[in-house]
């Protein structure tokens, strides 16, 4: 009963800023310009973002497969797809998904808790470090335009603090992972020694360099991908605005959509890429134009094949307990 709450209020929010968006531009005219694009362009960035989806389950393959885990790919592709779902029907900074990934991998791929902690862990900390680069390199190129606007002094207190939070993540799993190797020389209590085993299995493949590379890259791949797909659709509408300073705008308005507020971080998103581009002279209409295609082709594509993944495993996960429990698929 709580879930569904916090998933209806999540779906109102949804409404709400869609409904701002429509009340802010003037649909009509956005729609006129979507008309005049090539379609080709739209299902080009759409095969892209495919592939960014693709490559994020890739990622949770060569994790598991760090820990001796092979499972089928396509399999972990849904349930990567579905805890991208549920991220983006909670709150921003892409932690409402990891729950539902938790129980999953647990219940499909018979994997225990603490392991899949230390993995969600791995992932955040890969994810995030070449974001927080990327984001470093953004505010400092074009701190000529943020240095004296409220927004940049905003986007570089979010950025410290995002930093912060991730060291601290490092070197308290590390550590944790150092304790880990002793574990069976105590008794510890059972949350003690599922820290240690989720730290154990983080500093296992963090200080791998071959499997700590390979996760980076696909982070920074992944990234890069989200910074190309915004470009194209610019390019199509008619914005010209260099990769650079677009790529600039695109990856610091992704750190504000991070604060924990609204689904997938809608409006603040939004809001701060087109106060970005405002500085540039970007009008308004391209602005409405860029952003709704930007979220089409991304966040809503992305909760409609989510969606019917969470269905479909959810319903595997049910059945599965009615096998386990000694009963019968009809």
């Amino acid at each position: 009963m709580k879930r569904d709450r916090k998933t209806l209020l999540s779906l109102f929010l949804i409404l709400i800023c869609v409904i701002l968006f429509f009340y802010k531009f003037n649909i009509r005219e956005i729609i006129a310009v979507i008309n005049l694009m090539p379609v080709h362009v739209i299902l080009s960035v759409l095969l892209l973002h495919i592939i960014t989806l693709v490559l994020g389950a890739f990622k949770w393959y060569l994790m598991l497969a760090g820990i001796g885990q092979r499972n089928k790919m396509g399999l972990i592709f849904n349930i990567h797809i579905s805890t991208m779902y549920f991220d983006n029907i909670t709150p921003g900074a892409k932690m409402g998904g990891e729950g539902v990934r938790l129980y999953l991998t647990r219940r499909l791929l018979d994997i225990d808790y603490a392991s899949v902690t230390g993995l969600i862990g791995l992932d955040k900390v890969t994810t995030m470090v070449p974001f927080i680069l990327m984001c470093i390199m953004a505010l400092v190129g074009q701190w000529s335009y943020f240095y004296k606007s409220s927004l940049g002094r905003w986007i570089f207190i979010v950025l410290l603090f995002l930093t912060f939070i991730i060291l601290i993540a490092i070197v308290a799993m590390l550590n944790l992972g150092r304790k880990g190797n002793n574990i069976n020389n105590s008794k510890p209590s059972r949350v003690k020694s599922f820290l240690a085993n989720a730290g154990h299995v983080f500093r296992m493949l963090f200080t791998s360099k071959r499997e700590a590379f390979l996760l980076f890259l696909l982070s920074a791949i992944i990234w890069s991908s989200y910074l190309l797909k915004m470009y194209i659709l610019a390019l199509a509408i008619g914005v010209n605005i260099p990769f650079h300073t677009l790529s600039s705008a695109s990856i610091l308005a992704y750190l504000a959509g991070m604060l924990p507020l609204t689904p997938g971080g809608l409006g603040f998103f939004d809001g701060t890429i087109g106060g970005i581009l405002l500085l540039f002279n970007v009008d308004e209409l391209a602005i409405g134009t860029l952003v709704l295609l930007y979220r089409l082709t991304t966040y809503f594509f992305t909760l409609l094949l989510g969606g019917i993944s969470s269905i479909i495993l959810f319903n595997k996960v049910n059945e599965k307990k009615i096998i386990d429990k000694g009963g019968y698929k009809c």
